[in-house]
């Protein structure tokens, strides 16, 4: 299961470095072991990839964690604040 605690830092810190990163990357940006790290990236994709839409990706190959940000802004009608 994940909770808002656990999904928020995964959005930001992929959002903030333009939507891609190395899982090794990732979870040392969240303080969190690889593994830990590639169990909470697979339930937050489990959760944001409704309707066939790829919002968060893992490659297995590379280890490259992928957020399509214009997506997930419009699969879940989000809107954005601009920051002032």
């Amino acid at each position: 299961s994940l909770d808002d605690a656990d999904l928020r830092p995964i959005l930001a810190v992929l959002a903030s470095q333009g939507g891609s990163m190395t899982l090794a990357a990732l979870s040392q940006r969240l303080g969190l072991p690889p593994v830990r790290a590639r169990g909470k990236v697979i339930a937050a994709r489990r959760l944001l990839n409704i309707d066939g839409y790829a919002v968060l990706e893992l490659a297995e190959d590379t280890g490259i964690v992928g957020l399509n940000v214009e997506l997930l802004f419009v699969q879940f009608r989000m809107q954005r604040c601009e920051r002032t």
